[in-house]
């Protein structure tokens, strides 16, 4: 999705890895970040909120449980049925 997008970008103009996506909106803000392998933390921020807090405290969440989001590599396994 909409982070990807930014990582697509990222490694097209050799800017290193995205690290936070904002998106502002009239009544909110978005902040995705990325919390593990393949995951990420999706936050929906009020417009009047400390933008600067918010992403530091989403920085201490990814710190604390990033290591559990991670996606579990995907087996291949026997079709079903078959």
């Amino acid at each position: 999705g909409f982070h990807s997008l930014a990582k697509g970008v990222g490694h097209h103009f050799d800017a290193g890895r995205v690290r936070q996506t904002v998106v502002e909106l009239d009544e909110a803000f978005l902040f995705v970040t990325a919390a593990g392998d393949g995951s990420c933390l999706a936050v929906l921020a009020e417009a009047d909120s400390d933008v600067g807090q918010v992403a530091y405290e989403m920085t201490l969440m990814v710190k604390r449980v990033g290591a559990h989001l991670a996606n579990a590599p995907r087996t291949t396994g026997q079709p079903a049925g078959g």
